[in-house]
Parts: structure tokens; C-alpha cells; sequence
């Protein structure tokens, strides 16, 4: 956040994003959502951040209601109230993928700039040795 604000932005918008699945998945009993959501409350109370939302990204292609709202639709929505930047934290993937370095940088950025909105995206913890041990650790605990 201090990057961003050198560069004169004070009021970011925050958006988490998580992998979209279909939503009959939670018809049949899966805590996708509920993860989600806890994940995203704890990074909160940690950071408070300014204004922050959930979004869903990567909706497949094949015709069934997919969980939401999207990455385009929180960005209109922030874009309405005047915004002119957002931090986009990926929290549903941990490593640098199609779906960052693609989806986030490339599209979703376009997006944004043709909303006006300058979009920054948090470092991705891809071999981080500390999310490797802490992975490391949680396996370890599992087998033993």
C-alpha cells in the first residue's frame, strides 16, 4: 500500500478474487463459498482496508449460473462511485498462473484503464521459502 500511495493514490479500493465455480456446487454442499468468505473476513480485520469487495473470476464456458459477482462488475461498480484506483489480491491462488499473470494483469488492467481506474495487484507467494515451510508444516502435521 505505501507503493500505491507514493504514486498519489490515498482512497484504493480493495478487491479479493477467488476462482468462480458453478453455484449448483453449493446446492450440493460445497464450502467453497464459505472459505471464501473466511478467508477474506480475516485478511480484513488484519488490514482494514479503505473499501474492499469480493469478487469471482474465471467463469467457464459452459452455460450454468457461475458464483459472482465478477471482476468486470466490481470494477464498474467502483468505477460509479469515482475511484481511480484498486488493489486486486488474488487470495484464491497462490502462485503465478494464466489466471494472474493473464486474467489480472493483462484483461482485468485493460478493464480497469478503460474505466479510468488504475489497477495494482498484490506479489503472488509462488516459492516464497516461508509459504514453503509453512506447506511443508501443514503436510508434516498430517502424516504424523
Amino acid at each position: 500500500m505505501d507503493k500505491i500511495r507514493t504514486l498519489g493514490y490515498e482512497k484504493v479500493h480493495t478487491v479479493f478474487t477467488a476462482h468462480s465455480i458453478p453455484a449448483e456446487s453449493l446446492e450440493l454442499g460445497d464450502f467453497y463459498d464459505k472459505e471464501y468468505d473466511s478467508t477474506v473476513k480475516a485478511i480484513v480485520e488484519k488490514i482494514k482496508p479503505y473499501r474492499w469487495y469480493q469478487a469471482y473470476q474465471s467463469q467457464g464456458m459452459i452455460p450454468v449460473p457461475w458464483l459472482g459477482p465478477t471482476v468486470e462488475s466490481v470494477l464498474d461498480r467502483i468505477a460509479k462511485i469515482g475511484s481511480k484506483s484498486v488493489l486486486m489480491i488474488p487470495v484464491g491462488f497462490v502462485s503465478d498462473h494464466v489466471e494472474i499473470l493473464y486474467d489480472i494483469d493483462i484483461e482485468f488492467a485493460e478493464y480497469a484503464k478503460s474505466k479510468n481506474i488504475t489497477l495494482f495487484r498484490t506479489e503472488s507467494l509462488n516459492h516464497s521459502p516461508l509459504f514453503t515451510e509453512a506447506l511443508a508444516s501443514v503436510v508434516w502435521e498430517h502424516l504424523v
